[in-house]
């Protein structure tokens, strides 16, 4: 098959194009992951902070689609255009997300999920939801939407190694940042809150205040304090 571009739709690779639960099961402290589009960012879905609901209404609700490994989410009400690749076999519902299952037999699955984060593809649903109050993309726009791929698969999965790749350094690059941060945030706290810097055990602190050092205000150190300007405030006013 030529590896030239081509026109297609997501009916055309997918066995599976669809939606969360309409529902609104009772929301509980802990129970089975509840997965909306607002816990879909950064193309993660976050399970840590994410609402829950009890097994009982988990069953419910994984009669109309149970997540798989190599799905795609889509959030398509309220936060459109945050998606994400479910990545490990776990039990979780959705509501208010589309759910995107590529057919192996003409996708490529990693392939399949950079095409979806693709601005041919992404681009047209994230300027859809502009100036409306609760944005919403339906199954049907999603479904009548065309879009160019790459019909070969051997390419296909050339194309995801080399993107995931990327991802991955990009992925361990935050880890390692949040890690410095974490760190930074720990001495800060060790140093001035809890006052064991270096030499504390010489030094006396009298009135909280170790000896030798002195309160400032941030006006002291620096030349200029002064509020941020607001992106919006950069923006021309409409005539």
């Amino acid at each position: 098959m030529s590896g030239g571009a081509k026109t297609t739709g997501l009916p055309d690779i997918c066995t599976l194009v669809t939606d969360g639960t309409h529902d609104s099961p009772k929301l509980q402290p802990s129970g089975v992951p509840f997965i909306k589009g607002k816990h879909i960012s950064s193309r993660r879905i976050d399970f840590e902070t994410c609402d829950f609901i009890a097994e009982e209404d988990h069953f419910k609700c994984v009669k109309r689609v149970k997540p798989l490994v190599d799905d795609v989410l889509f959030a398509n009400v309220g936060s459109v255009g945050d998606v994400a690749r479910v990545t490990e076999e776990r039990e979780f519902s959705i509501k208010n997300v589309a759910l995107f299952r590529p057919d192996p037999s003409k996708m490529d699955p990693t392939y399949f999920y950079y095409l979806v984060v693709s601005p041919p593809f992404r681009g047209v649903f994230l300027n859809a939801r502009s100036g409306a109050a609760q944005p919403f993309i339906s199954l049907e726009a999603f479904r009548s939407h065309r879009f160019p791929f790459n019909p070969d698969k051997a390419q296909q999965h050339k194309i995801g190694i080399i993107l995931s790749t990327y991802d991955n350094l990009i992925e361990n690059n935050r880890r390692r940042v949040a890690l410095l941060e974490e760190e930074a945030r720990q001495l800060y706290r060790e140093w001035f809150v809890r006052l064991r810097f270096p030499g504390h055990e010489h030094t006396r602190i009298t009135d909280g205040v170790p000896e030798g050092w002195e309160p400032r205000t941030l006006s002291d150190l620096c030349e200029e304090v002064r509020e941020s300007v607001k992106p919006d405030a950069l923006e021309p006013s409409t005539p």
